[in-house]
């Protein structure tokens, strides 16, 4: 293997381990931890906002609901 593709494998690796998880990712870990807990995992948007709100109030979350905060300006 030449250096640069060394050097190329490395920091891909590197960015890898340090990166966010990927949205598929994320659906699995929710979709695990529904399971676990005998939750339904939601099939719409509105059905999930439901299920995290209700969680949160049962979790004793002390940030505010999400509707009560002021809208973010969208990135474009």
């Amino acid at each position: 293997m030449t250096f640069l593709a060394q050097t190329r494998t490395t920091f891909q690796t590197s960015i890898r381990k340090v990166a966010p998880p990927t949205v598929r990712q994320v659906y699995a870990l929710a979709a695990a931890l529904c399971e676990r807990m005998g939750e339904e995992f939601p099939e719409t948007r509105e059905a999930a906002s439901e299920t995290i709100e209700r969680l949160r109030i049962e979790n004793g979350h002390p940030e505010p609901r999400l509707e009560d905060l002021p809208r973010r300006p969208r990135l474009r």
